[in-house]
């Protein structure tokens, strides 16, 4: 394997477990693919020391093998220092599930793996809070002072910013998330915020991590995955071809779509002049308008749903990290939040 020339670096994040209630003894400190992006090392990691579900090792067994973003891999060598995986093809930058199995037991965790660009601080180790590569990454609703609500959605629906505009939540449950926990939304899952003054804003951003498991199918109420609403104000959600789109009076759409099953970070900003969209930390669609953002609405924010009921359009997936400012933040903050190591 070739350390002088990465295409990108991979970090374990410190994530729940689907099958497992603790986190396997994994020790990693960076964890690199080649220059061509297939062959992955696991440094630090010991299959030895896999935990299963009833707390013995699951052992470097002949049917040992880890799947990483959907991508089959086939094991290279395997030692107490480390794992090297083979990969059918290379994944792009972002945050991938990872799956174990060995012994005819397995291990999984959503959003376990991150690949960055080369030359991300990595060397930080694992986060207490399964957090993000970086230190920008790791603060959990920054910019106190524009902030109008912050959901960490660490084990509730809780806001995190002065105004305590907490989310009444209905059907919601809770996994490993980006940056601590994350909530995770089903068909029949409900977020709903109160009407509050606070909500009325002139600029804004919307912003958060999400992992979508499914496009919206189209027809009756099925129109779009809603990430937030606020009736006649402003919305951020994901049409049935996959595109992101945010509305306040006018609207800005994505070209390409957001990935399914990885977590992305999403982001939308209007400052009376121009809504642009990033995705991933990146400016990815950008219009004029001076239409303003209305202040008609009186039902408050939905969560995953359409407001005002939450009944329609519901998104199937999870979030995490979602915030509104009151404010148009910075490319700049926007990339340092998505985790990039180079940003303007």
């Amino acid at each position: 394997m070739r350390r002088d020339a990465l295409a990108a670096t991979w970090v374990l994040l410190a994530a729940a477990s689907c099958d497992v209630p603790r986190t396997p003894a994994l020790a990693p400190d960076r964890i690199a693919v080649d220059d061509q992006g297939r062959t992955l090392r696991l440094g630090g990691l010991d299959p030895a020391d896999f935990l299963d579900p009833h707390g013995g090792r699951l052992g470097l067994h002949a049917d040992f093998a880890a799947v990483i973003g959907g991508v089959p891999t086939s094991v290279l060598a395997a030692d107490g220092a480390g794992v090297d995986l083979q990969l059918t093809t290379p994944l792009p930058l972002g945050l991938h599930d990872l799956a174990l199995t060995s012994g005819g037991r397995a291990w999984s965790a959503a959003g376990a793996l991150r690949v960055v660009e080369p030359g991300a601080d990595v060397d930080a180790g694992l986060p207490g809070d399964g957090g993000l590569p970086g230190d920008a990454a790791l603060v959990s609703c920054p910019g106190q002072g524009a902030l109008v609500a912050c959901y960490p959605f660490d084990g509730d629906t809780a806001d995190a910013s002065p105004n305590q505009l907490d989310a009444i939540a209905v059907d919601t449950s809770f996994v490993a998330g980006p940056l601590g926990q994350a909530v995770d939304l089903i068909s029949t899952s409900r977020l709903e915020v109160e009407d509050d003054s606070a909500l009325d804003v002139d600029k804004i951003t919307l912003q958060a991590w999400v992992y979508l498991r499914a496009y919206p199918t189209g027809g009756a109420g099925r129109n779009r995955a809603m990430v937030v609403n606020s009736n006649l104000q402003y919305g951020l959600w994901i049409n049935p071809a996959g595109t992101l789109t945010c509305w306040a009076l006018a609207s800005a759409t994505t070209n390409a779509p957001i990935p399914l099953n990885t977590w992305t970070h999403l982001a939308c900003t209007y400052d009376e002049v121009n809504m642009r969209i990033y995705v991933d930390g990146q400016l990815v669609e950008e219009q004029a308008s001076t239409l303003g953002i209305p202040t008609l609405g009186t039902r408050g924010l939905s969560i995953g749903g359409d407001n005002p009921s939450g009944e329609n359009d519901r998104l199937d997936g999870l979030l995490d990290e979602l915030r509104l400012y009151r404010i148009a933040r910075s490319a700049a903050e926007l990339c340092a939040d998505a985790g990039r190591a180079t940003c303007p």
